[in-house]
């Protein structure tokens, strides 16, 4: 499960597999992303296909809980947001400043 993703730990998601990350909120935490959950969203995820990020942000947890995503689709498509919606990049220079450390540039990831 991983609550929000810093900058830093986003990309670790493929040495870790696709399928085994269960994207959550951890709303109402003051160390989630709320009310900037699609913007930490686009910036830990935008440089991912987009079904690598359904399967993060849905599938995994759908299959795991047993819902039924056909049943759920028209909620989310309501509320959001979209998979495209988070497979937009979000320019540094637009990252909220006054959140959680999703958005802090110092958590960027360095050269191993």
């Amino acid at each position: 499960g991983a609550s929000f993703l810093r900058p830093s730990e986003a990309p670790l998601c493929r040495d870790l597999g696709i399928g085994h990350v269960m994207w959550g909120a951890d709303y109402p935490h003051t160390e989630g992303s709320y009310p900037y959950t699609t913007e930490a969203l686009r910036v830990a995820f935008a440089d991912y296909a987009e079904p690598d990020v359904r399967q993060m942000v849905e599938s995994t947890a759908a299959a795991f809980y047993g819902f039924d995503v056909a049943a759920l689709r028209p909620v989310g498509e309501r509320i959001g947001p979209l998979v495209s919606e988070v497979a937009r990049p979000l320019p540094q220079n637009e990252w909220p400043t006054t959140t959680c450390n999703a958005f802090d540039p110092t958590q960027m990831l360095r050269a191993w």
